[in-house]
């Protein structure tokens, strides 16, 4: 899993929606990358969803 945090929030959708992982985005004010539900360097397991939180 790569870290997406200070990306803004499409660009990071982007970069994992290539890299087949499921996206989850909870938007909110201007779209910058705070928080990812699955820490960086974290290898996923298939079918497994990250929930980026961006304000």
């Amino acid at each position: 899993m790569p870290n997406v945090v200070g990306l803004p929030a499409m660009d990071a959708l982007a970069l994992l929606e290539n890299m087949d992982v499921k996206v989850k985005v909870k938007l909110n004010g201007n779209g910058i990358v705070k928080e990812q539900s699955i820490n960086k360097s974290t290898k996923l397991k298939n079918n497994q969803t990250v929930t980026l939180k961006a304000s």
